[in-house]
């Protein structure tokens, strides 16, 4: 309340409720912020994603796969992006749709897929994918074009 940063950005790792959501921008704008944004889960895997890659990629590792991602936390995400009320101020970030496609979620970004791997376990962001995703998404909501 004393800062009153112009950019709130709120994470969490599941258990969204657009209700929540709603009331937690409702307060923060109140409290003089201009603009929330909030991000929906990142892909989940099902088993951490760096053992995937040794037991079941370790000779011809894809770029992307849906071999190994926790589907009800795509399905989740769906049914948030479908329901989050976005305005000028408030706004969802799909982490779900930056980081997997139709041929799958990203497993490495870059040319290295020890150094460059999206996930240090089972969702957390490594390095280069928190700078993929600051890059690709948050920069742009925070700024604007």
């Amino acid at each position: 309340k004393e800062a009153k940063p112009d950019v709130v950005i709120v994470g969490q790792n599941l258990g969204h409720n657009l209700d929540a959501m709603s009331e937690i921008a409702t307060q923060l704008t109140k409290m003089g912020v201009k603009k929330v944004i909030f991000t929906g889960p990142s892909p989940h895997w099902t088993t951490d994603l760096p053992k995937l890659v040794i037991k079941k990629f370790w000779f011809n590792t894809p770029l992307r796969t849906y071999i190994g991602i926790d589907k009800k936390v795509l399905d989740d995400n769906a049914d948030l992006q479908k329901g989050f009320k976005q305005t000028d101020t408030v706004k969802f970030v799909n982490l779900i749709n930056l980081f997997c496609n139709e041929q799958g979620c990203l497993m490495f970004i870059g040319e290295d897929r020890k150094a460059d791997i999206t996930t240090w376990d089972y969702g957390h962001l490594t390095p280069v994918a928190s700078e993929y995703l600051a890059k690709n998404i948050l920069v742009k909501e925070i700024i604007g074009d």
